[in-house]
């Protein structure tokens, strides 16, 4: 449910490069492609509708889903967009829920992403 929500938005808002869904957080590397202040509109819209549809499915209904906070990083150049999507991607092998990131079903890279973080 909440990666079918993550690429509803993509290419409307933002530009999804990479995602990886925990048991208990998420991790999420995106490009805005509108202005700021919309951008945050449709992150509130995101975390409600995935925070209902979640709290639903739980039958949790009425609790609060998401954390109030969340991190967020500005990605200020090519070397360090590299590092934080092996970040996301290697985050189930260093829990300990895998041992290769490929088996985790719940992580997700952009074609043009795969297209260079898969080269040997």
């Amino acid at each position: 449910m909440l990666a079918e929500a993550l690429h509803f938005r993509n290419t409307k808002y933002y530009q999804l490069h990479a995602f990886c869904i925990m048991p208990n957080h998420v991790h999420v590397l995106l490009t805005a492609t509108i202005h700021q202040e919309g951008f945050f509109r449709v992150l509130q819209s995101l975390k409600s509708h995935t925070a209902r549809k979640s709290n639903e499915l739980l039958d949790l209904t009425g609790n609060a889903f998401w954390a109030p906070e969340s991190y967020d990083h500005v990605v200020r150049n090519d070397e360090e967009f590299v590092r934080v999507v092996d970040y996301i991607v290697q985050n189930p092998v260093k829990a300990g829920l895998v041992n290769n990131w490929q088996a985790w079903k719940f992580n997700y890279l952009s074609d043009a992403v795969k297209g260079w973080y898969l080269q040997p």
